[in-house]
Order: structure tokens, then C-alpha cells, then sequence
């Protein structure tokens, strides 16, 4: 942990006065040149608590390849191995996003077009028939796994994650080499009497990782600390929406790239953001289609705000323990009460 010598000057936040209440005396009066001493040592655990475990990997990695040589048999002919051609990991797991507690695995496996000409001369909801058809090849590898049709994906529901499998195809409207930022797959959407829509896996994970080497890692640790809170206070918020936020919000906060001493600030500011792009729209890579943010989350971000920032105020006097508390309301004992 850096030395109270080692840490640079911050000026306090004026946001943060208009949340606090009941510490005597304010906070103006009680400003130290040396606080948040225990904030870069807090946020290093936290985010050395939610890596994956070895084991976790290994079990993760084991079903993928199950899955995914269970398809290329029936479609393909043959066993493929993972990663392949075939199978694109398209989630956290793929852009360093993944955390322990909540780190579900996204797969999209690319079917051979003779099977997208073949649905395509049926009647109907053509996506549907195409992922029932992948759900039942699964169900004859899988008996015993619980096994649904869920949107776009299939999804299997092991005793310790949950794989979702997206079947779709390759867009030759663009490069068929999987790792090019212009690569497109087309993916099922079962909605409104279905349709197949753009996706582009390989453009959101090098959107990822451009923007977080350009922030010193700032960018992947932020979205890892917003899953944790996610699923600790069931908040109704896809974590890709967290991916865009965490970047728009970046790319405007002054602090951004200056490292873990910021990280209380970092996610108390980010929270404050959030709840100002409620309802707003953003824009997909590469595809440019318009989603929508919502507001179903919006009261948990504002909730998450309050407390964050009663939190930073602690840790800029020095109150390991009652910084802890506040920061345990967000991120449950994932954050170390005491640093």
C-alpha cells in the first residue's frame, strides 16, 4: 500500500457535501492533506476477490469444449477444438470482463449456411425452428441438463454456470477471419415473427481493449466492480450496457487512467452518470444499430450513488472501517471492510 508521502494531492469532490449527513462539524472543516490511505489497498483486494479461481476456468473451459464438439459433429461432421472457426466466445470470458461470482459463459457457434438455406424455404418463425433444432441436438449430449430456449440463445443451466449459445452465421458482407474488428455474425431474433440481426463480437472486444490500454486499465477494472454490483443488488441492467457506460463515462471523467488511488471516486462518479443516461440510447459497434438504456436500474444506480459517496468521504478522512461499511451496501464482502 502506497505511503501517505507516496499519495498525490486530490481536490475533495463538492458532490459529495450534498450527501452526507451527521458526521459533526462537516466536511470542509475536517479536509486532510493525507487521506485515502486505505483506498488503494481496498480496491486491489476487491478486485483480487472477484478473479476467477484456476478451478473455475478449467471447469468453464471443459463444458465449452463439450458444447461445442457436441455441435460440430452434427453440423460440421467431425470434432472441432475450441477456440475454432467455429465458435466464437463472445461475452466476459472473452473481453477480460469476467468475475467470480457471476461470470456465465457467452458462446456464438457459426453453423454452415446450408442449414440457414434449408430453414430459410420453411413458413413461420424460422429463428425459432433453428434454435429449437440446436436445443435438441444439445438435449441428446445433455439429458440430464436443464436446457432452454431463452431470445436469441440456448441456454444451459449447469450446476455451476450457465452457458448461453447463440447459433448464427457468418456475414460475408464482411471478413470471415473471427478476430477482425469487422467481422460480423448473423444471429437469431425470434421477436415479432423473427428475423436474424448483425452482431459484432470481435469489434466490441477491441473496442474493450482499445479503450482500457488507453486508460491504464481503468476501463475492464470499472466494468468488473459494476458486475459486482449488479449482481448484488439485482440490478436489471445487461452487463454490455455496463461495458458502453463504463466507456462513455470515461472517456469524459477527468481522472480516468490515473489508477487505483481514484478507484473510490471512479465508481462513485460513475454511478452518478449512470443515472443520467437513464433512457437514453447507444449505438452498437461496427452494426451502428441503436439499443436502448432503459431506467429499470436507474433507482438502484442513484441508490448505489448515495452510498458511494458517503463512502468517499470516509476514506478521504481516514475511516477505514465506516468506508468499508458504505462500500459493502454496493459490493457485499467482495470489498474488504477493513483495508
Amino acid at each position: 500500500m502506497a505511503g501517505i508521502t507516496d499519495l498525490p494531492s486530490r481536490t475533495f469532490a463538492p458532490t459529495a457535501n450534498t450527501i452526507l449527513t451527521g458526521l459533526s462539524g462537516g466536511v470542509e472543516s475536517a479536509r486532510e492533506p493525507s487521506g485515502w490511505v486505505y483506498v488503494p489497498n481496498r480496491f486491489q483486494c476487491f478486485l483480487s476477490n472477484i478473479e476467477p479461481t484456476n478451478n473455475q476456468h478449467e471447469d468453464i473451459f471443459t463444458k465449452a469444449r463439450g458444447i461445442i464438439g457436441c455441435l460440430s459433429r452434427h453440423y460440421w461432421g467431425g470434432p472441432l477444438t475450441w477456440p475454432s472457426i467455429n465458435a466464437v466466445s463472445a461475452g466476459s470470458w472473452d473481453k477480460g470482463t469476467r468475475v467470480r461470482t457471476v461470470s456465465d459463459l457467452d458462446l456464438i457457434f457459426l453453423l454452415p449456411w446450408t442449414v440457414y438455406w434449408r430453414f430459410e424455404s420453411r413458413q413461420g418463425n424460422k429463428q425459432s425452428d433453428l434454435l429449437q433444432e440446436v436445443k435438441n441436438v444439445l438435449t441428446l449430449s445433455y439429458p440430464n441438463t436443464d436446457i432452454k430456449c431463452d431470445g436469441p440463445t440456448i441456454i444451459m443451466d449447469f450446476s455451476t454456470y450457465k452457458v448461453e449459445i447463440a447459433p448464427g452465421f457468418i456475414d460475408f458482407s464482411s471478413p470471415t477471419y473471427i478476430n477482425d474488428p469487422s467481422f460480423l455474425v448473423k444471429l437469431c431474433d425470434t421477436n415479432a415473427g423473427g428475423r436474424y440481426k448483425q452482431a459484432a463480437p470481435a469489434a466490441e472486444r477491441s473496442q474493450l481493449t482499445r479503450y482500457n490500454t488507453a486508460w491504464n486499465g481503468d476501463l475492464i477494472a470499472l466494468v468488473r466492480m459494476a458486475k459486482i454490483w449488479k449482481k448484488n443488488c439485482n440490478v436489471p441492467i445487461k452487463s454490455f450496457y455496463l461495458e458502453q457506460l463504463g466507456i462513455a463515462f470515461l472517456a469524459q471523467w477527468n481522472h480516468a487512467g490515473k489508477g487505483v488511488l481514484w478507484y473510490d471516486w471512479m465508481i462513485r462518479d460513475f454511478f452518478q452518470f449512470m443515472f443520467s443516461r437513464q433512457n437514453s440510447f447507444g449505438i452498437l459497434p461496427v452494426s451502428n444499430e441503436l439499443f436502448f438504456y432503459g431506467d429499470r436500474w436507474a433507482s438502484r444506480a442513484e441508490t448505489a450513488w448515495k452510498n458511494s459517496c458517503r463512502a468517499c468521504i470516509y476514506e478521504q478522512l481516514n475511516h477505514n472501517e465506516w468506508a468499508g461499511e458504505e462500500w459493502q451496501k454496493i459490493f457485499s464482502t467482495n470489498i474488504p471492510k477493513s483495508a
